[in-house]
């Protein structure tokens, strides 16, 4: 998959509290991810942003990143599981570096449910990894 085959869209706060209801709630532990109402409050002020990924007219991934002074933070990165690879995701990491070139940092954390011994995390990991 190549750049010119997704169409990628900065979405607003309707749009990004949907995409934050119906995929984050269920792809992320509830401790990796900020109370609903705080969310809202960041996309507001524009402290969060949610970026919507799409390939043939479908909705394919989502990114969500904090910005704070000359950083910026990957918070969030998910793939739809009929999408994963297929290179979505390399395409939406050189998007995503391509629009925070002026900034000093990016931050990605990579899930591995191995790094657990606790049943319930694993189950969740390997869930959000779509196992």
């Amino acid at each position: 998959m190549k750049k010119g085959d997704i169409l990628i869209t900065k979405v607003g706060l309707e749009k990004a509290v949907e995409i934050f209801k119906n995929k984050v709630m269920n792809d992320f532990l509830e401790d990796e991810i900020p109370p609903l109402f705080v969310f809202e409050k960041c996309i507001k002020d524009g402290t969060l942003e949610c970026y919507m990924y799409e390939h043939d007219g479908e909705e394919s991934g989502y990114i969500v990143t904090r910005k704070r002074d000359d950083l910026v933070f990957l918070l969030v990165l998910a793939i739809d599981k009929k999408m994963r690879g297929k290179g979505l995701g390399n395409v939406m990491i050189e998007e995503f570096k391509e629009s925070v070139k002026d900034r000093k940092v990016i931050l990605l954390e990579a899930e591995n449910p191995e790094a657990t011994d606790d049943e319930k995390e694993i189950f969740m990991k390997l869930k959000q990894m779509g196992e």
